[in-house]
């Protein structure tokens, strides 16, 4: 009995044994060697079933985390953004800074009086800087006509290409240009002063620029005054036939606390009312540079035909000085100021003290280059066919040429009386002839001639 349940229980054991076995998955294949290379693998692989990647291989957990540690949040995104794009405030502010203004501002066409008062007005009305073209395609005659410094302008006044001439009309400078504005006289312009005792320009602080074509003529006090530290710069054109009317000081430039520099053109004919300064007056700080041009045919009753220089400043780097008429200076005269001569030439002058440069009052004049050549002292009591030398002034020759000059009496070349100083270092110093004694140099009982090199007188 015992047996024939054994045998049932093992029988019972058997058959479930059984239904696990056959319900078992056949055994994978040998898995391929995980260190070989690209070019072992095929390119496509015959079972159905793809490789087990590197991540089939982490738990679903740790990919999680994973994916969390890789992807980026979006609030890091917009952040990203933000510093990558460029705000629109600031993309302005580059396009403004970026953008150039336009070369010309605004272009006027002008036929008569009121226009130009009007594209003046426009100009003043603009408080930004630019640039701006004034054509004239007329003659015109207009009143005082002023620009208002409220910005840095530049007004370009110039021909439609026949001559065109504005007159003043009134009592006042036909121009007055303060400081920010810079006012250029091109080719056919000419001003005229039409008799008026007043400047053509007056320029206070500003700047003028003559342009070679350009006129100025017919003033009767002062073609062109500068004051408070203005700025005249010549590069061609005309500034003749003026007169100083009650002032008597400079027919052609008047240069106060300024700054005059010519580079070219001709300041000539400036003669009636003048007494000091014929072609141009430089008064107290004013400087005045001279590298081109001439400055001819112009007189003054008292002193400086061509240059009077009153406390101010000369340097002659070029340019020519000829054919003045004055009592002191006939070319140049200096009075308490200074002059310096590196080029350039003095020539054919007249005067009575100083046929071409006369100084005063403790003035001083050092000569480097240049020449001083063919200028008369026609006086029969005083001398300095070339250079006068009075009152304490000093004249330093360290180069250039003083010849060829004549005196009605005595010194020839170079006259120095009541403590005046003559330094001749260096140079040519020969042909000047007078009528008494010293062609060369004379020196009275008070002054001073140091010779500092051979060939005396």
């Amino acid at each position: 009995m015992i047996k024939h349940f054994l045998s049932i229980g093992l029988l019972i054991f058997l058959f479930f044994a059984g239904c696990k076995t056959a319900s078992l998955p056949p055994s994978p294949p040998p898995e391929e060697n995980s260190y070989s290379t690209t070019e072992d693998v095929p390119s496509e692989r015959s079972s159905s079933k793809p490789d087990q990647t590197a991540d089939d291989k982490i738990p679903p957990a740790a990919q999680a985390q994973q994916a969390l540690r890789t992807e980026e949040p979006p609030a890091t995104q917009a952040q990203q953004t933000l510093h990558t794009e460029e705000p629109p405030a600031t993309q302005a502010q580059q396009a403004q800074h970026a953008e150039k203004p336009p070369a010309t501002k605004g272009d006027f066409t002008v036929n008569d009086a009121a226009a130009l008062a009007q594209a003046i007005a426009a100009i003043n009305a603009d408080s930004t800087n630019g640039t701006y073209t004034i054509t004239l395609k007329a003659t015109l005659s207009a009143d005082p006509l002023a620009f208002t410094g409220n910005a840095a302008k530049t007004v370009i006044l110039q021909a439609d290409g026949s001559p065109r001439t504005i007159r003043n009309n009134g009592t006042g400078a036909l121009f007055t240009v303060p400081k920010g504005i810079t006012l250029a006289l091109a080719e056919n312009t000419a001003l005229d002063g039409n008799g008026k005792e007043a400047a053509l320009v007056s320029v206070d602080g500003g700047t003028l620029i003559m342009k070679e074509g350009s006129t100025l003529y017919g003033a009767e006090k002062s073609a062109v005054s500068l004051s408070n530290k203005a700025t005249f710069t010549m590069q061609g054109g005309e500034i003749r036939d003026n007169a100083c009317g009650s002032n008597g000081k400079g027919g052609g430039v008047f240069v106060s606390d300024s700054a005059f520099t010519m580079e070219g053109g001709n300041i000539g004919g400036n003669a009636r009312g003048v007494s000091k300064g014929g072609g141009v007056f430089v008064a107290a700080d004013g400087v005045f540079t001279m590298r081109g041009g001439t400055i001819r045919n112009n007189s003054a009753d008292e002193a400086g035909g061509g240059v009077y220089i009153d406390r101010g400043v000369f340097t002659m780097e070029g340019g020519a000085i000829s054919d003045n008429t004055a009592s002191y200076g006939g070319g140049v005269s200096v009075s308490e100021g200074a002059f310096a001569m590196e080029s350039g030439t003095i020539d054919k002058n007249t005067g009575y003290r100083g046929g071409g440069v006369y100084m005063n009052n403790s003035a001083t004049f050092v000569m480097t280059d240049g020449s001083i050549n063919g200028n008369t002292s026609v006086s029969s009591s005083y001398g300095g066919g070339g250079v006068y030398v009075n009152n304490g002034s000093v004249f330093s020759m360290e180069g250039g040429s003083v010849n060829g000059n004549a005196s009605s009496y005595r010194g020839g070349g170079v006259y120095v009386e009541n403590k005046g100083k003559f330094s001749l270092e260096g140079g040519e110093l020969s042909g000047n002839k007078a009528i008494g004694t010293d062609g060369g140099v004379y020196v009275d009982d008070t002054g001073i001639f140091i010779n500092g090199r051979a060939g005396g007188r």
